[in-house]
């Protein structure tokens, strides 16, 4: 009885490893995982090696004339003859930005050929007057673009007395700054500016347009000093035909002085 239990249990299997069950539905994942990994490596060859992806020309979209002429000059060395997906967007980018009256720049790829260069360019906000030069100054406080006809153009004009070094595309500091604030602060008290002064000591002197100047002093605590102007003038427009200037130089003490009848 022994013998045919035994011979019974090992024609059973009992005691041999059980046989695992192919999964081909791993099997079938796994095929077509290489395969796909397969297509995008000579995807991805292609693509970086195919003539047909030469960068053959530059479009600069938000500039014309001069500036987009110069622009693509910059930017033409970097891209003429490279495969387009290797060509370095932020570095075109910085180069687009290294001309002082584009503000934001960005690239995009157009294929097959074609770089793209978007700009936004700076707005013109107020002159910038230093000795002999003149040049135009966005909201920021950059100056940006040489001019020399500064009246006709309708801007608030920013006069130094003291010469000082103008760079384009980088910001402006000391006196033109204090003056860009002045004008920042009238805007928001209803006072049109037309012009403002420097003096050698650094003072302003602020000239609303068509009504009378004010003089200013040096350039701390201007918000609270149009403040006082403000409160001064409220409800009380007649006193513009009569005012010739207003000195603000001690916020604590303002003086007034009264066109001659």
């Amino acid at each position: 009885m022994a013998r045919r239990r035994t011979k019974r249990a090992l024609y059973r299997g009992a005691g041999l490893p059980r046989r695992r069950r192919t999964n081909w539905r791993r099997v079938v994942r796994l095929a077509l995982g290489a395969v796909t990994l397969c297509g995008l490596a000579v995807g991805i060859y292609f693509a970086l090696t195919t003539p047909r992806l030469i960068v053959r020309k530059v479009r600069v979209v938000g500039a014309n004339g001069a500036l987009a002429a110069r622009i693509t000059h910059r930017v033409t060395p970097e891209c003429a003859g490279k495969n387009i997906f290797r060509i370095k967007k932020r570095y075109v980018v910085k180069l687009s930005l290294q001309e002082p009256e584009v503000a934001r720049a960005w690239v995009h790829r157009g294929l097959p050929r074609t770089i793209v260069v978007k700009v936004k360019l700076r707005q013109p906000y107020a002159i910038l007057c230093a000795g002999d030069a003149a040049c135009l100054m966005d909201k920021d406080g950059i100056p940006f673009r040489k001019c020399s006809s500064a009246h006709r153009l309708g801007l608030p004009q920013i006069k130094v007395s003291r010469p000082m070094p103008i760079e384009l595309g980088r910001p402006c500091r000391g006196a033109a700054k204090s003056a860009l604030r002045c004008i920042w602060a009238a805007a928001d008290y209803g006072f049109k500016v037309r012009k403002i002064s420097v003096d050698p000591a650094g003072d302003l002197c602020l000239n609303v347009v068509n009504r009378f100047y004010v003089k200013m002093g040096p350039p701390t605590n201007l918000d609270g000093k149009l403040e006082i102007l403000g409160k001064m003038l409220e409800g009380k427009p007649e006193m513009f035909n009569h005012i010739e200037y207003v000195d603000l130089s001690c916020p604590t003490a303002p003086a007034v002085k009264r066109k001659p009848t």
